[in-house]
Parts: structure tokens; sequence; C-alpha cells
């Protein structure tokens, strides 16, 4: 469940147990954290799972100047990692040795030497079909890249907090989605996802009505924000006055380190195939949080069983008279 809301971040609600239990959630990736996911003992950075890759993808917006720096010259030189020392490294990024170490750290590493012992394991064995970029207009094989660096952005996610997530929202009163511009398809895909498992959906496509349907919710409410940016304004105005309202509040985005991650009960983090967190602005692909929105769809209806059966049953009767021939 979320963690307890603080002054600083917006007076964040004390956690309420959820089905089968749960444990409080530490942040991913907040400032001076040395480890990219969550872990409920301690913090194992060696054992996480996330790629360099994905930790780039993650973490770009929250690096500074000279750590963009550095970020930039590992994805460069990505090969030759393991062969890099920290001196070496700063000199090719136009930095110094402690903003190398640094950008490890702030990577969920704890260190340049840990970051080159896992590059060897991230490079080998080469994932099939990584060999080369496609050609840009080669439709078929650029769709398997894109297949593949959608695999990759589930790197970032935690099993264990998705089904908290899936259990908060089977057993939600009401469900509110809200999302705008380029993830508003996600947001609209997960709504009528969930409307065909039989649960109480609100999905407003005006932002006031969406921010005027999150100050009415409850505590046995959730509101599910969708935003790959994790800054949309509209979004973040509704996750507010969600939790202010007693609401769990959950996030689907794609950086760390964002308004949103910090002031939803819980963020579910699917890094965007680019690395540059200013090409997300002008990007329309969401395709890992399409997944990411089918996905829980999946499990949800999993774990509904015969209501989520009996939901079908009546949409396919709706449906029905809906056919031509």
């Amino acid at each position: 469940m979320g963690v307890l809301r603080s002054p600083s971040r917006g007076g964040r609600r004390a956690a309420r147990p959820a089905a089968g239990g749960s444990r409080p959630h530490s942040a991913v990736l907040r400032r001076g954290s040395r480890c990219l996911r969550p872990r409920d003992r301690g913090c194992d950075p060696v054992s996480t799972t996330p790629t360099l890759a994905a930790r780039l993808a993650a973490a770009s917006r929250s690096l500074g100047p000279a750590e963009q720096q550095v970020a930039r010259v590992l994805v460069e030189h990505a090969d030759e990692l393991p062969d890099l020392s920290t001196t070496r490294l700063a000199e090719l990024s136009g930095t110094s040795r402690a903003s190398v170490v640094r950008t490890c750290q702030r990577l969920g590493y704890t260190g340049y030497q840990q970051l080159r012992v896992l590059a060897v394991r991230d490079a080998a064995p080469q994932r099939p079909g990584t060999e080369a970029e496609p050609a840009a207009d080669a439709v078929i094989p650029t769709a398997r890249s894109l297949a593949l660096q959608t695999a990759e952005a589930t790197e970032m996610l935690v099993e264990s907090e998705l089904a908290l997530t899936v259990a908060e929202v089977s057993e939600a009163r009401r469900v509110l989605v809200v999302a705008s511009g380029l993830s508003a398809p996600a947001g609209a895909a997960l709504a009528a996802r969930l409307l065909r498992l039989g649960l109480a959906v609100i999905a407003p496509a005006d932002p006031l009505d969406a921010e005027i349907a999150a100050a009415a919710l409850g505590a046995q409410d959730v509101c599910v924000a969708v935003s790959a940016s994790g800054v949309n304004a509209e979004t973040l105005r509704c996750v507010r006055a969600a939790g202010t309202a007693g609401a769990r509040t959950i996030g689907l985005t794609s950086f760390v380190a964002t308004p949103l991650e910090q002031v939803a009960d819980r963020a579910h983090i699917t890094p965007l195939p680019h690395r540059h967190y200013q090409d997300e602005f002008h990007s329309p692909s969401r395709l890992a949080q399409h997944v990411l929105v089918e996905a829980i769809g999946v499990a949800l209806e999993h774990r509904l069983g015969e209501r989520a059966k009996a939901a079908q049953d009546r949409i396919l009767e709706v449906v029905s008279g809906h056919v031509d021939e």
C-alpha cells in the first residue's frame, strides 16, 4: 500500500490495509537513494532487474546537466564500459570522476565499478534482434524492434506492487481514470477494459469534470492516473483532489522523480522507447503503457473470476444487438 503522506509532499495519507496485506511502499529512485526498485527488506542494488538502458530511460528527466553528459557517454560507449575507467569516462563526458560516481548512484548503482560489472551481464547474452537498428522505412523489422523495446520497458515494474493495484481496483466501489494529451488513448483503453469487467468506472473527457469527479471520491474508491511525462497539470490536479478526498491514487508513468510519481500512493513505471525526456512531448508512442493496461486487465479478469464472466455475458447480449449482416 502507499507510504505515509508527509506535509512536504501534500500530506500523504496513512496507509490503509488491502486484501492480502501490504508493506510500506518505498518510492523509486528518490534523491539520495541508491536503489532503483523498492525492496521488502533493505536495498540490494546488485540483484535489481532493470538494465542500464531501462534505468537511463526512467531517470533521464531527473538527471542534472553534468549527469546528463555522463549518461550520454554511457549510452554511446555501452559496449566499452567494462574496459573504461572512471577517469576515462569523466574525460569523455567532460565532467569529473565525482560526477561519474554520482550519476551511477542516481541510476541505482553503488558506484561506477558496480555499473561496469553489471554492464557485462546486460551485454551477454545479447537479445535476439538487437544486432542492428531496422531501416527507417522497414515496417516489419521496426515493429519487431518496438516489441523488444516494450518488453524491456517492463523491467522497471514490480510484481508485488502491481498485485496491490489489481487488488485495490478489483475491490473499489468506483474507479476514476484520468488521462490527458498523448496519454489519453491509454487512459481510454484502461477505462474500456475495466468497464467490460463489470467495474464501476468514471472517465470524464473534460478536465474540469474529471477534477470534480476526483473531489467526490471517497475511501472506498480508486483514482488511476495515466501520464507518461508525469507532469501533466490537469492530471496532477485530479490526483491531488482524489487523495484529499481519501481515495487511493495510482499512477502509470514513464519516468521516476516526477510530480505524479511523488504525489500518487503508488506508481508503475514503463520507460518510453527513447531515452531523452524532451522526446516524450512530441513522440506519440505509448506502446508500453497500452501493454501494461492490457496486462492489468488480464490480471483483473482472473481475480474477479465469475463476476467478470457474468459481466462479459451481459456485454455480449448488448453487443449482439449492434451487429449487421
